[in-house]
């Protein structure tokens, strides 16, 4: 379990509460674009370039637009990975102080 993170993990390592309840809310709404991005994408990847070009052509505007809504996606994502190695690191560290064993 440890050994996933990559990290010298201790089970005396403590922490406090890393986001407040306003953060997670915040943290949360700002999390709902992520599926219309999400689609964003997956609908660019299902056309062509000729496809794509077309529509760029015929309003360069929303091409930017896209542009914008998929550099927001990988953002999103990013932050959503490094949230999630914290939050396991965190839990790593109390499986290790309870005596918690290997969850894989």
């Amino acid at each position: 379990m440890a050994d996933d993170l990559n990290l010298p993990l201790s089970p005396d390592m403590d922490f406090g509460a890393a986001l407040t309840e306003e953060e997670v809310t915040a943290i949360e709404a700002a999390a709902e674009s992520f599926g219309v991005n999400r689609r964003i994408a997956i609908t660019v990847l299902a056309r062509s370039k000729a496809q794509l070009m077309a529509g760029f052509v015929a309003d360069p505007d929303a091409g930017e637009d896209l542009i914008d809504s998929v550099i927001e996606l990988q953002r999103h994502a990013k932050n959503l990975a490094d949230i999630s190695e914290t939050a396991l690191a965190r839990l790593t560290i109390v499986a290790l102080a309870v005596g918690g064993g290997d969850h894989e």
